[in-house]
């Protein structure tokens, strides 16, 4: 049938349908058009926070990015309180190891800017033929949040002000003994000044997100009374008297032998009580202090940690080298409110409170875990490394190896190396913070997410988590072109490096160190479903100078001592991860780098700090 010709079908209706497909045509052409000219660049109109980054490639948006929180970082805090004013670093320089210098405040640079380039692009041709130009009329923004070193932000601030970090003082006990018995008076409540550091984090974290800027933060202090005033604690004498003439308290722990058991005698007892509220109800109990002090000996006799099984992959099969149990961990608190009911009552002992763990991995049938053949390879360079760094980097491959990675599991590295202790095999390095020389645990662990980095890359992985550390560092240039850019940072709480295991199959997690060449190699082992994992040598769109040298006056050091971190130059750097699967299929993910540059910082003793805000000689320049 004809329908320009149809008497049937009025004229002006055709014209209508007409004019609509030559329209649908010409706005599908415009808006393909308008896609391919941006195949590789964000979408004009997108935000990433308050930033434009429309027009943009991966590279210029993550340059940008970087460039704006680099300024932030370098400027510091400005923060006030009852018209008294100073600055807060925002970075803490390790003098040694690059590893423990970190920002107080960082952002997820690379997966923002992923983010923006997905806007108005999907698996629909209509979608991509229409999105371009809805997104420039919207204007979508990508959230761009900052991650706040909450403990290290807030312990800066009570360091600079610490006129105004004056807790209160409960009213306590004064206890002695004398032939006629024991003897208790009680010490006066005292008042004290808060600061509100709560609201620090809140105007911080909102300047961040709507302004991407940092303004003055007012701070506000008010009085807190004590909790415990000098009544309450004199009306609870007669229980402290009670509770000495009961003494000694027995505490007690069945083992498979026998009974193990500890003693709570009246003269330590009389070392650690006060007034404690429970459900708004005055009684006494032990200081924290005192619990921390009596338990800590228990809990090293009694505690034993889980224990996973641990495998090797020798001569063909997988076996078994250390072998799994059990956990018991004595429960502290339950214990302690147990102890503590029990004052003036000995009627019986107090059993120890245990919590027992079971492994996660136990050995059973070895040959069910799918352990065949190597999935992928990650190497480091460590050589030259400091020796505690050294250290670190042996304690956290030793760490890693033999475990199991789950199918289906996403792996956290800071949770497979936690506690950062030196109960659990860790150094410290000495870090610059503001004006001072503090001992931080760190050192080296970019060393073990570099190398897991790039051997979950070279497994063909899905890589969860990845951030790229803040200084461009020797230690994790790639080899092929001795760039940065493959890196990946960790640090406790925050950043992570994670990745999934989604082969269906579970993967054995080997290292090994080699400290004569400073070669550092993890190997993931499993079944392989044929897909094969590479990354490219990284590249660095631009380099950035360091700026000038920093002189800080601090009281840590003797007068006229100088003590130096070098300078690092910055860098913007990106390579592409690309995973082809068995039927040849690849999918790409472009990992983009951003390195912060930093000047020569030296520390600078005298006698007593100057009124310069900040104690800085050379700022940095904004």
């Amino acid at each position: 049938m004809n329908l320009l010709h149809d008497s049937n079908v009025p004229r002006a209706l055709l014209r209508a349908l007409l004019c609509i497909v030559i329209l649908t045509a010409i706005f599908s052409g415009v808006g393909t058009v308008y896609a391919s000219h941006y195949t590789d660049r964000i979408y004009p109109g997108v935000h990433v926070g308050p930033i434009s980054v429309g027009g943009m490639t991966h590279e210029q948006a993550a340059a940008l990015l970087s460039s704006i929180t680099n300024n932030i970082l370098e400027i510091g805090l400005a923060v006030s309180i009852e018209g008294h004013s100073t600055r807060i670093a925002l970075l803490s320089q390790a003098i040694n190891d690059p590893d423990a210098s970190t920002p107080l405040v960082s952002w997820d640079i690379d997966a923002a800017v992923r983010s923006a380039l997905t806007v108005g692009r999907g698996a629909s041709l209509l979608v991509n033929m229409l999105s371009p130009l809805a997104v420039r009329l919207t204007s979508p923004t990508i959230a761009f949040p900052p991650s706040l070193n909450q403990s290290q932000l807030e312990s800066a601030v009570r360091n600079a002000f610490p006129q105004y970090n004056t807790p209160p003082v409960n009213a306590g006990f004064i206890i002695s003994e004398s032939v006629h018995g024991w003897n208790v008076t009680v010490t006066q409540d005292k008042g004290g000044t808060v600061m509100d550091t709560g609201k620090l984090f809140s105007k911080l974290d909102e300047l961040l997100k709507t302004q991407l800027t940092l303004l003055p933060i007012e701070l506000s202090v008010h009085e807190q009374a004590a909790n415990i005033s000098k009544a309450d604690a004199q009306a609870l004498i007669p229980n402290i008297e009670a509770a000495l003439t009961a003494a000694p308290y027995t505490i007690q722990y069945a083992t498979m032998t026998g009974y193990e058991s500890w003693e709570l005698s009246a003269p330590l007892l009389a070392t650690g009580l006060e007034v404690r509220k429970k459900d708004n109800v005055n009684t006494i109990g032990f200081t924290d202090t005192f619990a921390e002090t009596f338990f800590e000996p228990i809990a090293t006799q009694v505690n034993v940690a889980a224990q996973d099984a641990r495998f090797a992959f020798e001569n063909g099969r997988v076996k078994e080298f250390q072998g799994n149990h059990d956990g018991v961990e004595v429960d502290v608190s339950a214990t302690r409110v147990e102890l503590e009911t029990m004052l003036g009552h000995t009627e019986y002992p107090v059993e120890l409170v245990v919590n027992e763990t079971k492994p996660s991995v136990a050995i059973g049938d070895i040959n069910d875990l799918g352990i065949k053949e190597v999935l992928g390879i990650g190497t480091s360079n460590f050589a030259g490394s400091p020796a505690n760094r050294i250290r670190n980097i042996k304690n956290g491959a030793t760490l890693l190896n033999g475990i199991l990675i789950a199918p289906d599991e996403t792996f956290s590295l800071l949770f497979a190396l936690r506690p950062f202790t030196t109960d659990n095999g860790y150094y410290p390095e000495l870090v610059i913070k503001g004006d001072k020389i503090q001992p931080e645990v760190g050192g080296g662990l970019c060393q073990i997410g570099t190398t897991t980095f790039r051997a979950a890359m070279a497994s063909g992985l899905p890589i969860v988590e990845r951030r790229n550390h803040s200084l461009v560092v020797r230690y994790y240039h790639d080899a092929r072109n001795n760039n940065p850019g493959t890196d990946a940072t960790i640090y406790d709480p925050a950043p992570d490096f994670k990745f999934q295991n989604d082969t269906g199959h579970s993967i054995l997690f080997a290292t090994d160190m080699n400290e004569t060449t400073g070669i550092l190699t993890f190997t993931f082992w499993g079944t392989s479903d044929g897909r094969h994992g590479s990354y490219s040598a990284p590249e660095v769109s631009s380099w950035i100078a360091p700026g000038e040298k920093q002189i800080i006056e601090t009281t840590d050091l003797a007068v006229g001592v100088e003590q130096c971190q070098h300078a690092f130059v910055g860098a913007n750097a990106s390579f592409t991860y690309t995973v082809t699967k068995v039927d040849g299929t690849s999918q790409n993910q472009v990992f983009t780098s951003s390195y912060r540059p930093l000047p020569e910082i030296c520390l600078v003793g005298v006698a007593s700090l100057s009124a310069v805000e900040g104690n800085q000689t050379q700022t940095p320049s904004p």
